[in-house]
């Protein structure tokens, strides 16, 4: 099916995501070239750097795809979710989704191709290595449950708007040796792309708090995309742990964002007991519970740096 979708949306999207690449870098050039953005900057580099400059995501870009997600997901809703949506506008979702996929693609590679290491260092990276999970992970079942889509990109924009806006971290520097283990780059992904699915899952509870039509059908995606997130959750804490006892000398130390992502763990793993808590059956409540459960995610991702500190302070 993927095959023959692709196929037939290819010829339709190709011009449009094309300029489309070609104007978001233009666009994101034209509104930096303020004193206060070169100095902060350092200095104007040469050749790739200089690219990676002027083509780095502004909080503008984020904020676009964000409010284009939103109106893509009201036009899915008012036709509803489970009939099969127009081809206007599967092309023009597929045409974003891959443009701000490729964008933001483009401007990850470029940061790591001028530091010279795998870019997801600092929590200015990891926001935008998210962006790209949550514009990526979409596309292997958008056919399927075609909401996704729209709220993949409302949930990479945000993402990506967050990212921008924390310029303490947007300079390119020297990676710290700690920091430069491969096992950390593992680590890193498994939990961006738990993340990612965790953010579908908490778009889809809202949405199914604010429709209730299609509550217990958006329940079962939830449910669907809650295991392999445990899952990639999982393994990444483990990773972590491995790559801890290497750079630090044990693998587990109680620091607070190992423990608010055990938490975070514990939190989103109760759903999959329906059988021992029959709450969880009931849609109305499992929406209410996986959208209140995302503010652990938030708490580990971001409350913990800016209100705890500890060894995970740089991420």
């Amino acid at each position: 099916h993927w095959q023959a979708l692709s196929g037939s949306v290819a010829a339709a999207r190709r011009p449009l995501t094309v300029l489309l690449l070609a104007v978001l870098p233009l666009l994101s050039a034209a509104g930096t070239p303020t004193a206060a953005a070169i100095e902060e900057d350092e200095e104007q580099p040469q050749g790739a750097e200089r690219l990676y400059h002027s083509v780095r995501p502004r909080p503008w870009v984020g904020g676009v795809m964000a409010v284009a997600g939103m109106v893509l997901t009201a036009v899915a809703l008012r036709r509803g979710m489970r009939r099969r949506q127009t081809a206007t506008w599967r092309r023009v979702t597929a045409t974003m989704l891959g443009a701000s996929a490729a964008y933001v693609g483009l401007t990850l590679s470029l940061r790591g191709y001028v530091a010279g290491y795998f870019p997801m260092s600092n929590g200015y990276e990891t926001q935008q290595a998210m962006a790209l999970l949550c514009l990526l992970a979409p596309r292997a079942v958008w056919r399927r449950v075609p909401l996704l889509a729209p709220l993949g990109m409302v949930a990479g924009g945000l993402a990506l708007l967050v990212s921008a806006l924390a310029h303490g971290q947007a300079g390119i520097g020297t990676l710290p040796p700690v920091l430069s283990s491969p096992l950390l780059s593992v680590h890193v992904t498994l939990v961006m792309c738990a993340y990612a699915l965790l953010a579908l899952i908490v778009c889809c509870a809202a949405i199914a708090l604010t429709s209730r039509r299609q509550g217990a059908y958006l329940a079962h995606v939830e449910m669907v995309l809650l295991v392999p997130a445990l899952f990639l959750l999982t393994a990444g804490i483990l990773t972590g742990a491995l790559w801890a006892d290497i750079s630090w000398g044990r693998y587990w130390g109680w620091d607070p964002k190992e423990v608010w992502a055990l938490v975070t763990l514990l939190v989103y793993a109760l759903p999959l007991h329906g059988r021992q808590l029959p709450a969880f059956r009931r849609p109305l409540f499992l929406h209410a519970y996986l959208l209140a459960a995302f503010v652990a995610v938030l708490m580990t991702w971001a409350g913990v740096n800016l209100l705890m500190g500890g060894l995970h302070s740089y991420a």
